[in-house]
């Protein structure tokens, strides 16, 4: 998604800013046609917008304020990475040439592979950038890695890395052939999406990496990947997702509808608070006439059983809590669910022995809570 921008300036594609979903927020350079956000830093946001006169310009949002970002004398401009106040893209000059920039809120500064025809800057980490550079605007395929004093060419048993996209101290994320990479100056790890036919990683932050991944139809999706587990993050109602960067608990990327691109930031939830659960009876025999399953509920001493949210106490995500008393005294919540449906729903588990339950729920703000218990389940009315 980042170097297509090359092929994507000449084009005139209205936009709302406006959020879709718990955790995803539509981000929109204000009256414009397109926008597209790129990098990520703390608060602040780079990417490039499409003005009504089709032309591209870099911008930097810093959660109030959008400011846009022309190399001078340019005639096309995108920001591509941040880090601090460093600011990496790249600019097409008035001969169609491709630069990549490196701009710190003051200065502006090219800075091209030497040799190359064309240079694209694409991420940033302190003093080190990576990119991308070729022989003109429609060959770059050559990744690199510059110091701020030596450029370096990241081959791979004498390959060339395809696009180097972002960088989080040593370790370096890109595509090639199709396949993307994880690099550490060291080993080479390819990294594909389970069943894709392609994929693309766009961005680092410790061990997560977010990109997209394509089937035949190449239509993207966006993808987190942990180091351990693939997960699909696709915009709601989107056609088609792209992350393309992430830090922290945040990620930005772009998402299409119809002909037009929209910015996003998506926030990623914060994990379930872990409470413990104590479930009465100890042993449930499923051909019991009793009338409820008593779920006494103990959260952290930083939280308030009062701010428990008692629509949203579930069992096993199924079966809903009937009945629900929180006691301040004790910081107890004590849920009761319907016995029978709970003897049903083991019924047809074919559950038998050691069990375990879960029990989840949220706070009032949202906060997600689970915790969970082992009971021993019989059927005493078989022999």
């Amino acid at each position: 998604m980042k170097s297509s921008l090359i092929l994507i300036a000449g084009l005139t594609l209205i936009l709302a800013t406006g959020s879709s979903g718990a955790n995803w927020t539509t981000l929109d350079f204000p009256g414009v046609e397109e926008t597209y956000a790129f990098g990520i830093d703390g608060d602040k946001i780079v990417g490039a917008y499409l003005d009504t006169s089709g032309n591209l310009h870099g911008f930097l949002y810093d959660g109030a304020n959008w400011t846009t970002l022309d190399f001078p004398g340019a005639l096309v401009t995108y920001a591509l990475g941040i880090d601090s106040d460093k600011i990496v893209g790249a600019y097409w000059d008035t001969s169609g040439n491709l630069h990549g920039f490196l701009y710190d809120g003051a200065n502006w500064t090219t800075l091209d592979f030497p040799g190359a025809g064309a240079t694209e800057l694409n991420g940033i980490d302190g003093n080190r950038i990576v990119g991308v550079y070729g022989v003109d605007v429609y060959s770059l395929d050559c990744g690199f890695l510059y110091d701020g004093v030596n450029w370096t060419n990241l081959d791979f048993q004498g390959s060339h890395m395809g696009v180097a996209y972002d960088i989080d101290g040593d370790k370096i994320v890109g595509v090639r052939d199709f396949n993307s990479f994880c690099y550490d100056g060291y080993n080479l790890t390819i990294l594909n999406f389970p069943g894709a036919k392609g994929t693309s990683a766009q961005g680092i932050d410790g061990e997560n990496i977010v990109g997209f991944w394509y089937y035949g139809n190449y239509h993207s999706h966006g993808f987190l990947y942990d180091g351990a587990n693939w997960t699909t993050l696709d915009f709601p109602g989107a056609e088609e997702t792209e992350l393309c960067s992430i830090d922290g608990g945040k990620i930005v990327g772009c998402y299409l509808v119809g002909s037009r691109y929209h910015g996003f930031i998506y926030t990623i939830p914060a994990p379930p608070i872990e409470a413990e659960v104590d479930v009465d009876p100890d042993t449930l025999n499923l051909n019991s006439k009793g009338k409820w399953i008593t779920c006494y509920i103990c959260l952290p001493e930083e939280y308030n059983v009062a701010d428990v949210n008692s629509a949203s106490v579930f069992l096993e995500d199924e079966i809903g809590a009937a009945w629900i008393w929180a006691d301040e005294q004790t910081q107890l919540v004590m849920a009761k669910f319907n016995r029978s449906d709970v003897q049903e729903m083991l019924t047809q588990l074919g559950e038998l022995g050691e069990v375990e339950l879960t029990v989840t729920g949220k706070l009032i703000d949202g906060t997600p809570f689970e915790g969970m218990d082992i009971i021993k389940v019989i059927d005493k009315g078989k022999k």
